[in-house]
């Protein structure tokens, strides 16, 4: 029983190695190191690359190169409230980063838009109607907010513009 036991596993883990094989790409050797991250997606996707490596008898060993993990030590809270504290702020930032993202992004097309217009009068003219649209597109997603999310979406817009939400 037990040498069946054994050679099952075997069987599976060469089955298993042989899938993964074959699902790798050769679009060529760039390290997981290597890779441009997209911070706009900050989910990972998992690559796993299954080769073969010779040790010194000759003999071929599978080797598996996965990405680089990041683990830090979980947090250590005082108590309950610190706790709960956190766990709203981080639900707060999912909530208005995006918002703050995209307010970045019309900074920079407006600002890239105003350097092709001519003169003020122009440039005071399309400030007016781009302010409009803002103020229509994005009235109803700011009156859900809470109080708290307001003002962590003023820091947040401060923090990715480089410039404060009163300019």
């Amino acid at each position: 029983m037990r040498v069946f036991t054994r050679v099952a596993l075997i069987a599976l883990m060469i089955c298993l190695a042989h899938n993964a094989a074959a699902q790798t790409d050769k679009k060529g050797d760039v390290k997981p190191e290597d890779m441009e991250v997209d911070m706009e997606n900050p989910t990972m996707e998992p690559r796993v690359r299954v080769t073969r490596v010779l040790d010194n008898n000759g003999d071929s060993i599978q080797c598996v190169q996965l990405n680089r993990v990041y683990v830090y030590p979980p947090i250590a809270f005082k108590d309950k409230k610190q706790q709960q504290q956190y766990n709203q702020l981080v639900k707060n930032v999912k909530k208005v980063l995006p918002i703050a993202k995209e307010v970045n992004g019309i900074i920079i097309e407006t600002y890239e838009y105003l350097q092709t217009l001519p003169d003020k009068k122009s440039k005071d003219e399309h400030m007016k109607k781009v302010e409009e649209a803002i103020k229509r597109q994005y009235t109803p997603r700011m009156k859900k907010l809470t109080f708290a999310q307001g003002k962590l979406l003023i820091k947040l817009v401060h923090r990715e513009c480089n410039s404060s939400s009163y300019q």
